[in-house]
């Protein structure tokens, strides 16, 4: 009667040809074969052996390797020996094309080779996929590195434009020449931001300090300044209506409040402006301005003198810079003497372009001679001292 159902698989059986005349005691491992064909089985339970009439135990005493059986006691000379392969490796043949899917390989054909070890180089090779059915093919690393190295971008919406073809709408060309990027073309132009309420910006990127140029959405206003975010410490600002102000650029006025009796003998007075009308910067204090940083500086400054008697001869009005080299600023130098009667007045303005090294001060002094110590100063407007940074 013919089996029923399924039909049960079965084994290849051969028996081993006798390999006993190799044991020696020391020699563990030998070669087997079946018919003189050398022989691989699937695993150690696939043999029966035996030693001396004992069946031997697979794994505990003996284990297999390729075509190579290794027993963990070396046989001694004069031992007998038989064995059966009951099952060999399965061959399967050559699996048909397009048959072996990416599930049935194992990550392992990446991931367990070698590292390449060093730089890619132009001969080294690539699988990619033509784009044009799937098919794959090899190239090398020199033709990568030409694409890469003559294309950025080429995408629809024109963002960014060819290194070497043609560029934004067909005009420009987008070169890097050294480490200047270079744009080329009958009317080339670059386009930062899309016309959304976002800041757009430029940032140089220092290794203490960073400096932006950008646009602030929210003042619609074009800056420059400290950092990396848009309208933080700006130092220069472009409005919409064209006007150009630079917020810290050194620049105060202030005045001075009324004094008494200060000169007229000769002493030098420093006159003290404690009210500021503006301090861009806060490089004034009381009618001292510290340079914040070496430059061209332009001074002004008004005084209005009160109770002048007939004996005052001259007055004199002068910047003085803590330089320490005695070449003060002289501004004003006035002959008193000859036409003021007593309780009269005066007032002297002055002004000078001086060079102040950072960290410099300067300060406003004035001098009557030749008579009492009686002269008063009106302070309010009457009274001021200004300046800025010229370049």
């Amino acid at each position: 009667m013919p089996y029923l159902g399924k039909s049960p698989q079965h084994g290849n059986y051969s028996k081993l040809d006798d390999f006993s005349g190799d044991f020696d005691g020391s020699d563990a491992t030998h070669a087997i074969a079946s018919n003189g064909t050398a022989i691989t089985p699937v695993r150690p339970e696939a043999l029966i052996i035996s030693i001396n009439g004992v069946i031997q135990e697979p794994v505990t005493d003996y284990t297999v390797s390729g075509t190579n059986i290794t027993f963990t006691t070396a046989p001694t000379a004069g031992d007998n020996f038989f064995g059966v392969a009951m099952g060999e490796q399965l061959q399967i043949g050559t699996p048909s094309d397009g048959t072996i899917t990416s599930a049935k390989l194992s990550s392992a054909v990446l991931t367990g080779h070698t590292d390449i070890g060093g730089a890619i180089a132009d001969a080294d090779l690539f699988l990619v996929d033509d784009g044009a059915g799937g098919t794959l093919r090899k190239t090398a690393a020199s033709r990568l590195k030409t694409y890469a190295g003559t294309t950025i971008a080429n995408n629809t919406d024109n963002y960014v434009t060819t290194a070497t073809g043609t560029g934004l709408n067909g005009e420009a060309n987008l070169t890097f020449d050294g480490n200047a990027l270079v744009v080329k073309g009958t009317s080339p132009s670059v386009t930062i931001g899309d016309a959304g309420t976002e800041d757009t910006k430029l940032v140089f990127d220092g290794n203490a300090q960073d400096y932006y140029i950008g646009l602030d959405d929210t003042d619609d206003d074009f800056k420059i300044g400290l950092g990396s975010a848009v309208g933080t410490t700006a130092h220069m600002v472009f409005d919409e209506t064209g006007a150009i102000t630079t917020p810290l650029n050194p620049a105060f006025k202030a005045t001075g409040s009324s004094v008494s009796n200060v000169t007229g003998d000769g002493t030098v007075y420093q006159i003290i402006f404690n009210t500021e009308i503006f301090d861009a910067n806060g490089d004034h204090s009381n009618g001292v301005f510290t340079a914040p940083v070496a430059g061209n500086y332009f001074f002004h400054t008004t005084v209005f003198c009160m109770q002048v008697d007939t004996t005052h001869t001259t007055a004199q009005l002068s910047f003085v810079t803590s330089d320490g080299s005695g070449d003060d600023v002289r501004p004003v130098y006035i002959n008193i003497g000859a036409v003021e009667t007593s309780d009269s007045y005066f007032m002297c303005a002055g002004a000078a372009n001086i060079y102040l090294t950072a960290s410099q001060t300067c300060v406003v002094q004035l001098g009557v001679y030749s008579g009492s110590k009686i002269i008063d100063l009106d302070g309010g407007y009457n009274m001021s001292f200004g300046g800025f940074l010229v370049g």
